[in-house]
């Protein structure tokens, strides 16, 4: 890549980081934190610095390793039922998930070197796509999570399972930022109640990127229940995933959340179902990716 663009890019995130600091300061505090964490070796270079670094491995990694580069990671994979799509369009790529090993748990410091690491692999417009888990930010569990505006929807911050969920959520948006200043397509995907997206990281990272949200319906893909999602993305190509209410299911398909007044209860067996993607949803997302 010519320095001239590379410069760019350096400016973009710079500004990207200048105006998240003037909203949200103690996201880039936070950011920095954990990026000292991941790389103990930069403890003394500022955020921005360590940002500029990571882009131009990134570059680099394309010149030097142009065939080898992936065309996808999947991160908080579950079951990788995306990637497995992925794969059989002989896409090279990554499926990252806790599940799957301590070594994947993006809490840890290794962890999150491993997922940043991933991104450094990326071929330009490769997919990065984050199915950040969504537990604690769902309206399901809004009684005990306590995720209001009032507090920017960072909860009852006494509660262990909404402080883990903000970690997820900060490390998920710095993940997202890295591929986007890198020139990667990257994509959130949470259910369509979810609050993810108006947390303090993710509200003003999105609003500099001019992401796009494209919402959907598992249930339009073959899948058990409706399922509504939102999908959150910088590149028009996406938009092609967007599908309508599914009113077919009708009555055949039980909703695995139901609603009594202001109370939610949801049936554990298909909840899990909803989680996985399903074999239609995975090829739509390949068929987008082929083409980038």
């Amino acid at each position: 890549m010519a320095l001239e663009s590379l410069a760019y890019l350096k400016v973009i995130a710079s500004g990207c980081l200048d105006f998240i600091s003037g909203h949200a300061p103690q996201v880039i505090s936070q950011w920095a934190a954990v990026l000292h964490m991941a790389y103990p070796e930069f403890q003394a270079v500022s955020l921005k610095e360590i940002v500029h670094k990571l882009i131009e491995r990134t570059m680099y990694n394309r010149e030097a390793h142009t065939q080898s580069m992936l065309d996808f990671v999947e991160f908080f994979a579950g079951n990788a039922a995306l990637s497995k799509e992925l794969l059989r369009k002989q896409l090279r790529g990554a499926s990252f998930d806790y599940l799957y090993g301590s070594s994947h748990d993006v809490l840890t410091a290794s962890g999150l070197r491993l997922y940043i690491e991933a991104l450094g692999s990326l071929r330009e417009k490769g997919l990065s796509w984050l199915a950040t888990q969504c537990s604690s930010y769902v309206v399901l569990c809004r009684a005990t999570t306590m995720r209001f505006p009032s507090n920017d929807f960072l909860g009852n911050l006494s509660n262990p399972r909404v402080v883990e969920g903000n970690s997820l959520g900060l490390l998920s948006a710095l993940l997202y930022f890295l591929a986007w200043v890198s020139l990667s397509c990257p994509v959130l995907e949470q259910p369509l109640n979810s609050c993810l997206p108006e947390t303090p990281a993710w509200k003003y990272l999105l609003r500099w990127t001019k992401a796009i949200c494209t919402t959907t319906y598992l249930g339009s893909f073959g899948g058990p229940s409706q399922k509504p999602l939102q999908l959150w993305h910088s590149r028009m190509e996406f938009v092609a995933l967007s599908r309508p209410r599914p009113t077919w299911l009708g009555a055949a398909a039980e909703s695995p959340v139901t609603r009594d007044g202001a109370k939610f209860t949801g049936r554990r067996d298909q909840l899990i179902e909803s989680e996985h993607y399903t074999v239609q949803f995975g090829r739509a997302v390949a068929d987008i990716v082929c083409d980038l």
